[in-house]
């Protein structure tokens, strides 16, 4: 099919793009990944949702997690802001079709390193019938897709029978009905610890997830917007809430939350409740409850503790850069203690590590201790924090291109960093383009996050090859989201990442005349 070209715009902002020169980092390490649900050798059906729980950890920092079904990449997701984190836990969803499958969960860190790990389940094909309702609150438990959630949450709802006894007590409802008749209450039940049961040990510093089932033991059903959130006690989280799928009663449902033990040795507990929507807190308060234990230490020692390293991936980083200290075994000790940024005096395992992310420019201090002798030795290391924001910026290249035609359209970005080593090569120390476009009704039809030049609203553009464009008839006229294609003037948007966190945007308009 023949279309004539529109006139190829070439869109150059006239700022200039504040990205920082490309790092070298020490030592490569990969990212390592667990796949919390749904469980190896799972089960489905034909045209279910399989919604994948991964949860990926790096010292470098998490920049992309990929599923891959049977080998090819189904769905890609970035967190939400930069810098890259240690830690990014997601649900990715993918339509199951039938036969044997791998699932596979790929990550990426900011170097390009990538760590991965799979999962086999098995997809038997849908029947020819629909089954009633009653068919399936008595069927096998099965994974179905929530309404979209922000990372940290995986669903998996079943239908508990009316008759079916709660496995420990519950507490009456403590909020009024936020809608509904008046006889509608809001509740919520502690089923199991699908993860971490209390008294559960880790290291200091250790990430980890604690997965509640909790059951809708109320008479209504829990209204979008309701959350599971902090209570008191020990959060161990960056998120003090995390939301909650909207369950009908007697359905249950597992949340994750992403956790990370805290530096002094100790026993912690947290509690978490369900929130409605209002803000009013309604069921049994649900509990995390770790044990971090003191480090371990020679039962005696003598004079000076033996000589130790104590070393850093980097001494000199750029603001929310992430680095990693780490300490080979003390000997002749009886206890080792690190001090500096977020520590104070901790008490630390030997040989061990630490990921700190300082803010400022940080000393840490690592101390042996020989408690009969009453002596001690100590290391030091400084961490240098360059303040990215407060210097000035750097040339940079940062455009957008359109090509139309009356059938079809489709626009490119082109981004690099002038003053890095690459020299402002379209990709140069750019971690994604995050493209956008919206109608003249300011809707936005279409969204996409591209990692690799050439960025493409609408995907292609590997290898050298065109971008994809969208053909109107080939789309009954629609745009991606399902709104018409209508004309009138359109705003392109696109929004440019460098690998060290700053960001570039660039905007312009074309006119749409479609045909």
């Amino acid at each position: 099919m023949n279309f004539q070209r529109g006139v190829s715009l070439f869109l150059t902002t006239l700022g200039i793009l504040v990205f920082t020169a490309c790092q070298t980092q020490t030592g490569a390490s990969a990212p390592t990944i667990v796949i919390a649900a749904p469980p190896h050798g799972s089960a489905f059906t034909e045209g279910q949702v399989v919604s994948v729980q991964s949860s990926a950890a790096d010292s470098a920092g998490i920049s992309r997690v990929e599923l891959l079904v049977d080998g090819n990449v189904v769905k890609q997701d970035a967190p939400p802001e930069l810098p890259a984190p240690v830690q990014f836990t997601l649900v990715q969803n993918w339509t199951a079709t039938a036969g044997d499958h791998t699932l596979t969960v790929r990550a990426s860190n900011p170097n390009g390193v990538t760590g991965q790990t799979a999962i086999s389940i098995s997809v038997s094909p849908a029947a020819s019938s629909v089954p009633t309702l009653a068919a399936q609150a008595q069927a096998s438990p099965t994974f179905e897709q929530a309404s979209p959630t922000p990372p940290f949450i995986i669903v998996h709802v079943t239908a508990t029978p009316p008759d079916t006894a709660l496995p420990s007590a519950t507490a009456p409802p403590d909020v009024s009905p936020t809608t509904g008749a008046a006889t509608c209450a809001f509740n919520a039940g502690f089923v199991a610890d699908v993860t971490v049961p209390d008294n559960s040990q880790f290291a200091a510093g250790q990430a980890f997830n604690k997965i509640w089932r909790v059951l809708n033991n109320g008479n209504c059903a829990w209204q979008a917007g309701t959350t599971l959130a902090f209570a008191g006690g020990s959060q161990m989280s960056a998120s003090n809430a995390v939301a909650a799928p909207a369950l009908n009663p007697g359905q249950t449902a597992d949340i994750a939350i992403s956790m990370r033990a805290p530096s002094a040795p100790g026993t912690y507990s947290g509690t978490w409740r369900m929130r409605a929507p209002d803000g009013n807190f309604f069921g049994t308060p649900l509990s995390v409850v770790i044990i971090v234990p003191a480090p371990t230490a020679n039962a005696a020692c003598n004079g000076t503790p033996n000589d130790f390293d104590f070393n850093a991936s980097s001494t000199n980083i750029n603001k929310g850069d992430t680095v990693t200290i780490s300490w080979s075994k003390v000997n002749n000790a009886t206890g080792a203690f690190l001090s500096g940024g977020e520590f104070n005096n901790n008490g630390v395992e030997t040989p061990g590590n630490r990921s700190v992310r300082p803010p400022t420019t940080t000393t840490y201090i690592l101390r042996a201790d020989c408690a009969p002798s009453g002596q001690s030795r100590d290391k030091s290391i400084t961490i240098n924090v360059n303040d990215t924001a407060n210097r000035g910026p750097l040339n940079g290249n940062f455009s957008i291109s359109p090509e139309f035609g009356p059938n079809e359209f489709s626009y490119f970005a082109t981004a690099g960093d002038i003053d890095a080593p690459c020299q402002g090569d379209d990709g140069c120390n750019i971690d994604r383009v995050v493209l956008y476009l919206y109608d003249p009704d300011g809707t936005q039809v279409q969204k996409r996050t591209e990692f690799n030049p050439s960025y493409c609203l609408f995907g292609g553009g590997d290898n050298g090859n065109p971008c994809t464009f969208w053909v109107y008839s080939e789309h009954d006229n629609r745009w991606p989201n399902g709104s018409p294609i209508i004309a009138g003037e359109y705003r392109m948007y696109a929004e440019a990442f460098s690998k060290d966190g700053r960001k570039k945007t660039i905007e312009d308009f074309i006119e749409l005349n479609p045909q």
